[in-house]
């Protein structure tokens, strides 16, 4: 974004402490690790640290098919809301801290399990039940 001429701190806007990159920002830096910990510990995955990896990884996290499932989710999730808070911090200098939007992230993968699980004619209550408990069992 420099290079397109805005003016954009060369620090990582989250933590302050190294250099912004695709990486730092959204899988180093002390206020994403946290974001991530928290959902990559809750599953017991040990993805790697680059962007690249993290998107083959994300092809078969787990064999369990929730699983997959959730972690795709919590994955897309995670991206959204930590560069929104990002923006935020950069454009209105409003923080907030790592638990908050840890929260969110529950509330919106939440709201988004329901309706799958709804909508699937072809799901049986036991496999919504399934899906439902271990997003709850785990989170």
């Amino acid at each position: 974004m420099r290079q397109w001429g805005l003016d954009i701190p060369a620090s990582c806007v989250l933590c302050a402490n190294c250099a912004e990159s695709r990486e730092n920002l959204f899988f180093q830096c002390s206020f994403s690790s946290s974001v991530w910990q928290h959902f990559i510990n809750r599953v017991n995955l040990h993805p790697p640290q680059s962007f690249e990896a993290i998107l083959e990884c994300l092809a078969r996290p787990s064999t369990d098919q929730h699983i997959t499932l959730i972690c795709r989710l919590f994955y897309q999730a995670s991206m959204y809301s930590i560069w929104k808070e990002r923006n935020a911090r950069l454009h209105s200098s409003v923080a907030r801290p790592p638990d908050v939007i840890i929260s969110d992230i529950e509330d919106t993968i939440k709201l988004k399990l329901d309706p799958l699980s709804r909508t699937n004619r072809y799901i049986t209550s036991s496999q919504v039940t399934a899906l439902l408990g271990t997003w709850l069992s785990l989170f």
